[in-house]
């Protein structure tokens, strides 16, 4: 018999743990029980490659778009909720969703309840290309009687010529960086997002060799979960990869990865939760990149087998979600998504699964992009650690999920700490009845997420112990069966 033993389970990375995707029908994605699923969604709403959601702190669903309009839980628009980022591709793609993937995302307001900022782009056609991305837009939202309305809509942050942009916890704990790069990727402008406004902080003109004014691509923009490190890629010339300093909003150290091909389609880029890795996408290869490597360089980890529906099933978009994997959209309108299953394993160990998730409807291109680090606290002792009243968002006391439990294959871990900063060493530690430890995993700085790979573990009872600082301080007992 398997003896189960609940315990408190509290956590605020759970923002985006469900987001809309599709059309003929609308389907969920939900990973609040920390298995993805997917079901169909009742709402009118349809998604062709831009989608964003916010949920609250245990996951539950609050506001989600298409980048046309903006809809509460109940699938209705909210008040001053239409008209997104008007234009000539809004008026050609009013009824399908709009076509910005990377280029909307919600964000609480900072030190409020029910205050979430809505970042999206614009889009244009230029001489040029079909797609440009202009301006960068905010709009804000805030609850009303019980509803939430658009207080501000389509508010202008910037104009030009503009790439997805990136955002990132401020070095105070508290706020925002909102980077946004030019079509250059020599230029980046940098906004601070606060509980008062978005403004703009400076411009960074950096000296880069290979110029991308002419790159004929769009593709994804990443920056590390301990916010450190920026990665730019552009799948028709290579990769940026940066130093970010979250104090002063500065780029430094700029290593360059040259493309022999082009990669288009594709485009997907992501970092693995411990922030080591970073990873990108062809159509036919996914690609690791190990930044702790004096000499960085694309390796490929995982390759498009030939699969077809109505075309080639290779990759195109990537999203690291709240359980540690990364997702990638399949470059056809189809009913599943490819998995990197262990992204902060070096190599071929991080097992690249083809056509992995199943969903219970196509879907398009419409993925969210990598969700912000809201566990990012102040950098102590830094100029910017001067906010004496900002509460670290892992102030929750220390927590330890195992699920499913009993298990008879992967097994996911999500923990709580009171921080999540640099100097905190946190290890998870399984012992079998007799005491014995059989199985160890020590957390990277900001990672809360970890996956135990089917087969570890022989089919019987285990108690997981999470120690911090070197103190065993959460216990769970879990069940293994055949």
């Amino acid at each position: 018999m398997v003896i189960l033993l609940s315990s408190s389970y509290l956590h605020g990375q759970k923002y985006y743990d469900q987001w809309p995707f599709g059309f003929a029908p609308t389907s969920l994605f939900d990973i609040t029980s920390g298995t993805p699923k997917s079901k169909v969604l009742s709402t009118p709403m349809k998604f062709e490659s831009t989608v964003a959601s916010i949920c609250d702190s245990m996951g539950n669903m609050l506001l989600y778009t298409n980048g046309i309009y903006i809809a509460d839980s109940s699938h209705q628009m909210i008040e001053n909720g239409d008209s997104l980022s008007p234009g000539f591709f809004y008026l050609l793609l009013e009824k399908t969703g709009a076509k910005t993937p990377w280029g909307t995302m919600f964000l609480k307001v900072p030190d409020t309840n029910d205050e979430y900022y809505l970042i999206h782009m614009g889009a244009e056609k230029n001489d040029t290309v079909n797609l440009q991305y202009n301006p960068c837009y905010y709009t804000k939202i805030q609850k009303i009687a019980g509803k939430y309305v658009a207080v501000l809509k389509n508010q202008i942050i910037q104009e030009g010529n503009l790439m997805p942009n990136i955002v990132v916890k401020h070095a105070n704990g508290r706020d925002w960086w909102l980077i946004q790069p030019s079509k250059s990727y020599n230029e980046y402008d940098f906004y601070v997002i606060s509980k008062e406004r978005i403004h703009w902080s400076h411009k960074q003109i950096l000296s880069i060799n290979y110029y991308y004014e002419n790159c004929h691509g769009v593709a994804q923009n990443s920056i590390s979960p301990d916010g450190s490190k920026l990665m730019m890629f552009n799948n028709s010339c290579g990769v940026l990869l940066f130093d970010f300093d979250r104090c002063s909003g500065l780029l430094d150290n700029l290593f360059e990865i040259k493309l022999d091909s082009i990669m288009y389609p594709g485009g997907g880029s992501s970092f693995s939760s411990n922030s080591r890795f970073a990873y990108v996408c062809s159509s036919t290869s996914i690609y690791q990149i190990d930044t702790h490597s004096p000499n960085p360089k694309l390796f490929e980890v995982g390759k498009y087998d030939g699969y077809k529906v109505d075309g080639p099933a290779g990759f195109w978009f990537m999203s690291r979600q709240t359980d540690g994997k990364i997702y990638l959209t399949p470059t056809c309108y189809c009913d599943f998504m490819h998995v990197i299953n262990y992204p902060d394993s070096l190599g071929l160990a991080c097992k690249v699964g083809l056509r992995q998730l199943s969903l219970c409807s196509k879907n398009s291109l419409a993925l969210p992009n990598n969700t912000p680090n809201y566990l990012l606290g102040p950098v102590s002792s830094s100029p910017c650690d001067t906010l004496t009243s900002v509460i670290n968002p892992g102030d929750k006391g220390y927590g330890l999920k195992l699920y499913p439990n009993p298990s008879r294959g992967d097994i996911s871990i999500d923990i709580t700490l009171p921080s999540y900063g640099r100097d905190h060493s946190t290890t998870l530690k399984i012992f079998d009845l007799l005491g014995r430890e059989v199985y160890s995993h020590e957390f990277s700085q900001y990672s809360y997420m970890h996956t135990i790979a089917s087969g570890s573990l022989v089919p019987g009872l285990y108690f997981a112990s999470l120690y911090y600082r070197g103190q065993a301080v959460k216990t769970v007992e879990f069940g293994v069966v055949e």
